[in-house]
């Protein structure tokens, strides 16, 4: 969900750009609904008030191919007709082009004088602006520039799913109702313990546990209205699009309005991955709440900062017993494919070894520390482990049967340099096929046995 955060994140400093822009509020004292029909009014002429709508549909589909080369795809669908789709990322360019030659043709009259007008526009951009924005524009050609090559030779010819948006009424309500009252509790962690005490009736725990969910309630609405009440001017300007005067709480105001507004608009339903933003933007309004609570009073800043944490603490607790990792406060010990080769390991005494990037990254872990497991290849991202390993005249090289490459490596250094060694066959919880090899037990010159911790390459 890279792409769907960055949209959110992106189009929150877009929007705070263009907000708090001298010149935005220069064109929002001119520009509304009212002026914008009393525009199309004042032309003569129904072809002049085509070109208009004209000229607002190529700007559109402009913003939407760049938007889709950016993203991987921009539709509009009104009840389960599309009205627009941009995944063949080739399609939305040549329409456009259809769209500006034919505007060309239909009317070229006006077109230097709209040119003069954004060449005067952008001159009356403050210098240092219109230089970040020109740095900003390189910055984002250099980095597009891979995605346009790859389209220019076929490699690539989709934008995958994208993002496509339904403006049918009954969507947008079902939408809306979805978030406010089952996602956005849901993200926060309110769904569940208050289902568990409307289901569980009047128990001991569930009962403690929703007192503790009363508290959190309590101190969430607290935080959203001392967040939003002194700033509530700005949330009316931002939903208006009016300039604003920068501040940086602002962030904190416009990527909530623009995650809820682009799940509601969504043409899928509400989802709890994509609120994740919106639950670090609640929990930052709570702890600028809870500082200045701590000013206030020292004991209601206490007490709500306990009931906070023994809320989460009970729902991470649960969440371990829903998904069988921990039953009555003890860890659940599950079979994993490594099982057994921990098993062996300790059976024979072997508490140091060396293995592949799979084996090495958990094996120390699931072992509880008392088989050390360092990587053996030269190049490595665990090198501290390597380092203490390397102080330890007694290991093994545990070798997973499916890279045949590494298997055959080692053999033949054994079997060529060693005068003996012990090996060993361990299958694996999953399947016959499942093997590895464990070699120990070396017998050689100290050098050579030495190469063993580093012996592939790459």
């Amino acid at each position: 969900y890279t792409f769907t955060y960055s949209i959110v994140y992106i189009g929150t400093i877009i929007i705070l750009f263009i907000l708090n822009n001298d010149f935005w509020r220069e064109i929002r004292t001119k520009v509304s609904i009212k002026t914008t029909l009393a525009y199309f009014m004042k032309q003569k002429g129904i072809a002049k008030r085509f070109i208009g709508i004209l000229d607002v549909v190529i700007l559109l589909f402009t913003l939407t191919v760049l938007f889709s080369y950016i993203f991987g795809g921009f539709g509009i669908d009104i009840a389960g007709y599309s009205i627009m789709q941009s995944n063949e990322l080739h399609k939305p360019v040549i329409q456009l082009l259809v769209l500006v030659v034919f505007r060309v043709c239909l009317f070229r009259q006006d077109i230097r004088g709209k040119l003069n007008s954004i060449k005067l526009l952008t001159l009356s951009i403050d210098p240092l602006i219109r230089r970040s924005v020109l740095l900003g524009l390189l910055g984002f050609i250099i980095g597009i520039f891979p995605r346009i090559l790859s389209i220019l030779t076929g490699e690539t010819t989709r934008g995958g799913q994208g993002f496509d948006v339904d403006f049918v009424p009954t969507n947008l309500v079902n939408h809306f109702w979805q978030l406010m009252t089952q996602y956005i509790p849901k993200v926060l962690g309110l769904w569940t313990p208050a289902v568990q005490l409307y289901d569980y009736g009047i128990q001991s725990f569930y009962l403690l546990n929703g007192i503790f969910l009363v508290i959190v309630i309590f101190l969430i609405s607290q935080a959203i209205i001392s967040f939003l009440k002194p700033r509530w001017h700005e949330v009316k300007d931002i939903v208006r699009l009016r300039g604003l005067v920068f501040n940086p709480s602002q962030v904190f105001l416009v990527l909530p309005i623009l995650i809820c507004t682009a799940v509601i608009i969504s043409q899928g339903p509400p989802a709890t991955r994509y609120l994740f933003p919106l639950h670090g933007v609640v929990s930052i309004w709570t702890a600028i709440y809870l500082e200045k609570l701590r000013h206030k009073s020292k004991i209601f800043f206490t007490f709500a900062l306990i009931g906070w944490c023994m809320f989460s603490t009970v729902g991470i607790y649960q969440t371990y017993v829903t998904h069988g990792i921990v039953r009555d406060f003890s860890i659940v010990e599950k079979p994993n494919r490594y099982s057994k080769i921990i098993e062996f390991c300790k059976e024979h005494e072997i508490l140091h070894a060396y293995s592949g990037y799979g084996i090495s990254a958990v094996g120390t872990f699931l072992s509880r520390g008392d088989l050390q497991i360092a990587e053996y290849t030269k190049d490595v991202w665990g090198w501290k482990i390597k380092e203490r390993l390397a102080r330890e005249d007694d290991f093994a090289i545990i070798v997973d049967g499916r890279h045949s490459s590494h298997l055959e490596t080692y053999q033949k250094y054994l079997d060529g340099n060693l005068h003996s060694y012990s090996r060993n066959i361990v299958k694996g919880e999953n399947s016959a096929d499942d093997l590895y090899y464990i070699f120990s037990n070396f017998q050689g010159e100290a050098e050579i046995i030495d190469r063993l911790r580093s012996l592939i390459v790459g």
